[in-house]
């Protein structure tokens, strides 16, 4: 799941997976290779996280999605999908600005072995898709976002 962080005032959505003996650091645009090259030191203290690393002290805000998105969007939290159980992504089939009819298939998932499609609740447009293929997410994590009515008619 794409999580979204605030350092010094700036959102940035970041994610990450496993890469052989590191890991894959996706940050909004950019693909970081991340080893174990480095010694950091991590303090957490609830949604803030505290990093020192190469002698450099960063902070970092973590923003739960489906309470950030349901914050940020002129409609509810309903224009947002969110997935029905633990998988990993195999197909996304929309892309943000890409108008939806109720029923679409938007997205693929396969849990526990089984693929489920993920189908747009109504007609809209889609304004976020929040996971790329290949990714892993959980229960209620948020998949696409629905621009509101308002924002589809306007």
């Amino acid at each position: 799941m794409r999580a979204i962080f605030s350092i010094d005032g700036t959102e940035y959505r970041v994610f990450a997976q496993r890469e052989a003996d590191a890991y894959r650091v996706h940050v909004d645009d950019c693909s970081y290779r991340i080893t174990n090259d480095h010694d950091a030191i991590v303090a957490v203290d609830g949604d803030t996280i505290h990093v020192w690393l190469d002698g450099e002290a960063q902070t970092f805000r973590y923003h739960e999605p489906v309470a950030y998105y349901g914050s940020h969007a002129d409609g509810s939290t309903d224009d947002t999908i969110l997935a029905p159980m633990p998988g990993t992504v195999v197909t996304v089939m929309v892309k943000a600005g890409e108008a939806v009819a109720r029923g679409d298939t938007l997205l693929v998932i396969e849990s526990m072995k089984l693929e489920t499609s993920v189908k747009a609740p109504r007609d809209g447009r889609i304004d976020t898709v929040h996971v790329a293929m290949g990714q892993s997410f959980d229960r209620s994590a948020p998949l696409a976002t629905l621009a509101t009515l308002a924002t589809v008619e306007a």
